[in-house]
């Protein structure tokens, strides 16, 4: 339920049920919810917002914290290179935004992203 609450943009829920949860230990063993907050699905895209990814960051998420050898930063870079066409100019300044937070939580501006294949749609 937790990826649907981040895909939704629904803080409130978020913060009733992250109380208390280990988000660095999670991202060890499976996808973690940054990466799902900066790799929307087509149905979860319009509702991206800042905010999410300041609450997540909030509860010690790490942008550069790799699982299956990538991390959320280089994740949702390579989706937003593969899909930035199709954005519209809100979306585009919501992304900048996004940016800025991640790059102002320790992101690595020196990264390399490796193929946006998994993002084409």
């Amino acid at each position: 339920m937790l990826p649907i609450a981040v895909q939704g943009c629904l803080i409130r829920y978020l913060g009733a049920k992250l109380q208390g949860i280990d988000l660095i230990a999670g991202a060890q063993t499976q996808r973690s919810l940054l990466d799902i907050a900066l790799v929307p699905t087509p149905d979860s895209e319009r509702f991206i917002r800042p905010e999410v990814i300041k609450f997540i960051l909030s509860f010690g998420a790490r942008p550069n914290r790799k699982f299956e050898g990538q991390s959320p930063w280089q994740n949702g870079l390579s989706y937003l290179i593969t899909n930035h066409d199709h954005l519209s100019p809100a979306m585009i300044q919501f992304w900048a935004e996004i940016v800025i937070v991640l790059l102002e939580n320790e992101a690595n501006a020196l990264t390399q992203c490796h193929g946006p294949e998994r993002f084409e749609q």
